[in-house]
């Protein structure tokens, strides 16, 4: 499969929402490109909620690159809770400015 695609050399997965969120369909994805195409670079993008669960399989991919993104460093949640209107970790959906304080916990 590498091969056969020349034109492409990375591949990311980011989403949806967070890499992580779904890290099943993820680290298959990621397995099934090791497999069938070794020569293509992968990257994960996260927010960084799940890091820390998931730092094993991601370190037993051939992951050359992973972004954690920040898109808020507002103490008090309310710009975060703009970019982030709910996230669900460790098995609960938080809104607003509670969801943002979630992610931003993590910095």
């Amino acid at each position: 499969m590498g091969g056969n695609i020349k034109q492409l050399s990375v591949v990311g997965i980011a989403g949806p929402g967070d890499a992580l969120a779904n890290p099943k369909q993820t680290f298959e994805t990621f397995a099934l490109l090791e497999k069938y195409a070794p020569d293509i670079k992968l990257c994960l993008s996260t927010n960084g909620l799940n890091i820390e669960k998931h730092i094993d399989k991601i370190l037993k991919c051939s992951i050359e690159h992973i972004t954690v993104t920040l898109n808020s460093v507002d103490e008090s949640g309310k710009i975060g809770a703009k970019i982030y209107p709910w996230v669900y970790y460790e098995g609960r959906r938080y809104k607003g400015e509670e969801a943002a304080m979630q992610v931003l916990s993590r910095y």
